[in-house]
Parts: C-alpha cells; structure tokens; sequence
C-alpha cells in the first residue's frame, strides 16, 4: 500500500467523530470482555472436568485395589486350609471308619472356616468340598453332596480356579489348589458388595459396580442403558480403555486382578458440570445484560456526550461568526451544564467587555475632558492675583516675585499637555507648589508633614495631575470650611508591586459621610469631581489593580489612598 493511501486512511481516521472512535473502543472492549468470560468457562469446564476424572479414577484404583485384597487374602486362607492336615485326619479318620477322630477332624475344619469367616465383612460363607467321601463341610454344619455341588465340581474345569467370579448368581471364589480332591469355596456376600460400591458412590462422585466382560453381567445398583450399551460396545470390541467419555457419560474401567471382574466408574455429564451449568446460565444472562446495558450505554453516551458536544460546537462556530448573543439552554445538572453555563458567561462577558471597552474609552476621554476643563480653577486663579496684588500694594516685592514664580511653574506644569506620563518626583515637585501657593491663603489654617520619598519610588512613570488634585479637594472641602487648624499629611506604602501614596489630615467625619464619599467615586455618568476622575483614570491605566480607596485616618479625619502600580503602564 503507498504512502499516499495511508495518508488518506490517516485523515479518515483523524475526522471520525469521538462519539465514533469511543463507540468502536467500546465494542472492542466488550468483545474482549466477551472472549475472556468464555475462555474462563471454557477453562473451568476443562479444569472440572480433569478434576472430576482424577476423583473418579482415584476412587476406581481404591475400589479395585480393595478389592484385589480381599480376594488375595481369601486365596491364601484358602491355600492355607487346603493345606491343613485337619482335612488329611478327616479322610484317614473316615477310611479307618474312626468315627471320634473323624467329628474332630470336622470341628477342626470348622474352627478353621470360622477363623476364615470371621476375618472378612465381604464373606458370607466358606465350605470345604471333599467329593471323594461326598461330604461338605462349613461353618455351622456338614452334609452330603447336593446336586448343586456335585454341578459345581463338574463346572470346575471351565471355571477359574483362584478367581472371584458369578457363578448361578453367586460371587464365589473356589482354591486353585489342583490335583487334589478336596475344594475350598468361599462365596461372597452379594449384597455386602454391592453395599460397599453405594457407599463409594454415596460419599464420593460417581457411580460404581462390577462388570464381568465376558459375560456381560454386572453387580451393583441398576444402572443407565447408555452405560449399559457402552459397556456392550467394549465387550463386543473386547477393549477396555481406562477412561472415555461417550453418550453423555465419563466412564473409567479398571481390571481387577483375580477376578473376572472389571469396576467401572461413571458419572454423566450433566452431573459433572450441574454446578458449572448454573454459572453458564448466569453468564449467559450476564452476556445478554452486557449487550443490553452497552445499548443502553451508547445510546446514553450519544444523549448525554455526543449531542451535547454537538450543540457546544454549533454555539462555538456562532461565536466564532461573531455571534455574541449564542446562548445554549441546560437543563441537565452535569458538566456540560457547568460547560454551557460557562460558555454562556463567556459569550456574556465577551460582549461585556466589548462593551465596557467602549465605555471606558469614552469615559477616559470625558476623565481627559474634565482634567482640562479643571486644570485652571477660576476660584483659585481670582484669589491667587488677589494675594499677588495686596503683595505688590503693601510693597512686599520679594514675595511678589517669590509668588509670581511659583504660580508661573504650577500654569505651566497644569497646561503643559505633550507628556501624559511623568516620574513621580515631578508629580510630588507640582504639588508641593500648589501647598506652598495655598499656604499664603490659609498660612494659620493648616500645617504640613510630608515624608521623605525614596529614591527608589522617585522614577516610577504616574498619569499626571493625580496627587494635587487630591489637596485641592482637601482645601476646598476640609480647610476652608473650619476656623481650626488642620494638620495635614502625606506619605508612602509599598504593597508587593503596589505604591500606596496616602494623604490624610485631622479632623472629623462621619460613617455615612465616608460611605457617601466612597459611592461617589463609581460614579460614571453626569457630573464628576475630582477625585472621581483620578479613580476612574487609575483603574483604566492600570487595569482594575489601581484606584483611590478612602477610609478613616488615624487623625480623625479622611485618609485619601492613591494606589499606583511601580511599572510603566503597558502601551506608554
């Protein structure tokens, strides 16, 4: 493939909507969810079944094994009996026609099938068969040769010897001891045997009995056809496999030595995975709720994610047209609500701004405006030549020409309009010589402190005509109109990158005088006084961080606040 289709395949792949890309993620992940959820069952039904195998084969072997025991065992207390001389005293006894001796001999075989009787729970009877005197011997009582042994000693050559086998529907199990002309029989106890297989299969998985292959007869509980056409398959085969798995059934068959018995083990399936069966149901329904809840989830995700993702983008290109009146409505509460709610201050704000852009451009034009219309104080001016001609009447020419100076210097710095920004020592230079003016007026009226400015404040770039403004209004509103002597003062703060300069003079005023005073200065519209405009003008410059802040002064009178950032305003 070139490199130009993966290109194409590239940009494709990069315009799919998310909505798209986390539908496929997700169905990539439920797929996954859905293989690891059947290779676990799948290895569960494995891991039980092999367990199951290994119980049912482990129970077989100890079965098979017990009962190879009993049978060896009764062979060799058989060997033993057959080789008694009680049996050799009873024949001797009987051809010497010692009819003492011979009931001995009896009691002696007797005790010794006792002795045998006793130390098995699977016999039921043990007998002693000597054709040669037609006589038969057990544990209880002798008696002559009935027809059913006499068919058993004709049986004995196609039978085999030593062997637990079914003979006439009895398990017995006769001396292999040949050449002679006596017979050990032991017949088991059928239902012993078969008590003991159920409570294999009582306690432990699986069900048990004993198969003659054969024959084709088995010894146990009834058991089911397919079992039962299984077993016939392997006697027709002549196979015995030590564990298959057919028709539904796991069977194990295992030989047993000495005998002409098998024990089979089977269990069905449906009992092998009964338990695990219930978690399939579950974990089918589990599946269907997955799919049903992935339904679910996309179509939440597409009302909840995609469709709100969609208005937000419709609103951004709107805004993005120039569109500030977009707004987008919510009634959900999520983060989209928060989203939207902030897109819709956003666009509020943006047109806010715009808006208040305006404004503060013509309001700093009116602050301009009303600076030049207040630069030369008609009042100030009359009584200034007023002072200046009562100088020169009374012949005072030293100070006329001092005031003249100083009134030259503050026309000429308030009507000097090429610089808009200045060091602030030029700022505190001009009102110094507006107090030195005023103090001619009001020379009894008021005292003045100023404190020592530090070198390193006296170039910091100020708007102009920010600070005498504010002594203006001091004299206009403070001086003039009280017989007392004010004491005024004037000095310096640093806050961070903030310079607090601060005048205050003694005094007295009131809260709602001061709260009066503060509302003043938000004033925007209609008439504004002097410091309303240097308020107006500082927060302009610098952005909202500067401005005049009025409050109460240590001396009891008003502390006025200039607040000025100690960096050139940005675009000066």
């Amino acid at each position: 493939m070139s490199e130009r289709k993966f290109s194409v395949i590239r940009e494709k792949i990069r315009h799919i909507s998310i909505y798209k890309k986390i539908l496929v993620i997700f169905l990539l992940i439920l797929i996954l969810i859905c293989i690891f959820c059947t290779g676990i069952y799948l290895q569960g039904r494995s891991l039980i079944k092999d367990e199951i195998s290994k119980v049912i084969s482990e129970q077989n072997h100890n079965m098979t094994n017990y009962l190879e025991s009993e049978c060896r065992k009764i062979r060799m207390m058989q060997y033993q009996l057959v080789k008694s001389s009680d049996i050799i005293d009873l024949l001797v006894a009987r051809v010497q026609q010692e009819g003492e001796k011979e009931r001995a001999a009896i009691h002696e075989i007797q005790d010794s099938l006792a002795t045998i009787w006793q130390c098995n729970r699977l016999i039921e009877e043990v007998e002693v068969i000597i054709p040669s005197i037609d006589l038969v011997i057990n544990t209880g009582t002798s008696f002559r040769m009935d027809e059913k042994v006499k068919k058993l000693i004709e049986d004995y050559a196609v039978l085999t010897p030593g062997n637990l086998l079914e003979y006439e529907d009895q398990l017995i199990q006769i001396s292999d001891y040949l050449g002679s002309e006596y017979y050990v029989r032991t017949r088991l106890d059928k239902q012993s045997v078969i008590t003991y297989m159920n409570q294999m299969s009582g306690s432990k998985i699986g069900t048990y009995l004993l198969y003659d292959l054969q024959t084709g007869k088995t010894i146990g509980n009834e058991i089911e056809q397919p079992i039962k056409d299984i077993l016939q398959e392997m006697k027709d085969k002549n196979i015995i496999p030590n564990m298959t798995e057919k028709g539904g059934y796991l069977v194990q068959i295992m030989p047993v030595a000495g005998t002409a018995f098998s024990c089979v083990a089977y269990v069905d399936n449906k009992d092998v995975y009964r338990n695990l069966n219930k978690y399939k149901n579950i974990y089918i329904l589990l599946l269907g709720m997955l799919f049903i809840s992935g339904i679910w989830f996309l179509k939440k995700m597409f009302s909840m994610i995609h469709r709100p993702l969609q208005v937000l983008v419709h609103g951004l290109e709107g805004v993005s047209e120039g569109n500030l009146d977009e707004r987008i409505a919510y009634n959900r509460y999520d983060e989209f609500q928060y989203i939207y709610s902030r897109f819709n201050n956003m666009t509020i704000q943006l047109k806010s701004l715009i808006d208040k852009n305006y404004k503060q451009e013509i309001l700093l034009q009116k602050a301009e405006l009303k600076q030049l219309q207040t630069q030369i104080s008609p009042h100030f001016l009359y009584n200034s030549f007023i002072v200046l001609s009562n100088r020169i009447n009374a012949e005072d020419y030293e100070f006329a020409s001092d005031f003249s100076r100083q009134l030259g210097q503050y026309f000429m710095f308030i009507t000097r309009n090429g610089r808009e920004y200045l060091p602030l020592r030029e700022e505190l230079d001009h009102a110094n010589t507006y107090i030195n003016i005023q103090h001619t007026r009001f020379r009894n009226r008021f005292s003045m402190q100023i404190d020592e400015l530090a070198d390193c404040y006296q170039k910091i770039m100020v708007p102009r005509l920010i600070i005498q403004p504010v002594f203006e209004n001091v004299f206009k509103y403070v001086v003039e109109r009280t017989r007392d002597e004010i004491f005024l003062h004037m000095g310096f703060n640093q806050e961070e990158d903030m310079l607090d300069i601060y005048i205050e003079n003694s005094g007295e005023i009131t809260d709602s005088e001061l709260e009066t005073m503060r509302e003043s200065l938000e004033v925007t519209e209609g008439e504004i006084h002097g410091m309303a405009n240097i308020h107006h003008r500082l927060k302009i410059i610098y952005r909202g961080e500067g401005g005049i802040l009025l409050s109460r002064s240590g001396y009891g009178g008003l502390r006025v606040t200039i607040r000025i950032k100690m960096e050139i305003p940005e675009g000066k």
